[in-house]
């Protein structure tokens, strides 16, 4: 059975949770611009591009080193994993759906939760040691 590169699994993480911090940045600055006010009342501050880049990477770490430890041993978790972060993400909404001031917000910041989760679980297809054994195995098949 092939296994987890760790090392991969970080390095490739680490792109996608800045891809991940800068699209969800732009969605922010985006939002600010055609006037979404991003107001959730009970926040102890605006939110800002560094708190947006804080919780997109934040959790994103959190979860790339939970899948290191579940995944180290048997890959096959992988795809645990990432039903796991679909779940969470599905949780995480209640925030911005239940706090956001407005319509427009909760879809802005909504949007923000899939974007991480889209690269969370794009992340660990990529570093799945299974499937690439597979377009391996497809390649030598079609060659």
């Amino acid at each position: 059975m092939a296994t987890l590169d760790p090392h991969r699994l970080w390095r490739l993480g680490g792109v996608a949770a800045l891809v991940a911090a800068v699209v969800n940045v732009a969605v922010l600055l985006a939002g600010r611009a055609l006037g979404v006010s991003f107001d959730i009342p009970t926040a102890p501050s605006p939110i800002g591009p560094v708190q947006v880049v804080i919780s997109t990477i934040g959790p994103f770490a959190v979860g790339l080193g939970a899948t290191a430890v579940v995944a180290s041993q048997n890959p096959a978790r992988l795809r645990t994993m990432q039903v796991v972060a679909v779940m969470v993400t599905a949780l995480s909404l209640a925030s911005p759906l239940l706090l956001a001031s407005d319509p427009a917000s909760r879809v802005a910041l909504s949007a923000m939760h899939v974007v991480a989760c889209g690269a969370f679980v794009a992340t660990l297809r990529r570093v799945d040691p299974q499937r690439a054994g597979r377009a391996v195995r497809s390649r030598e098949r079609t060659a």
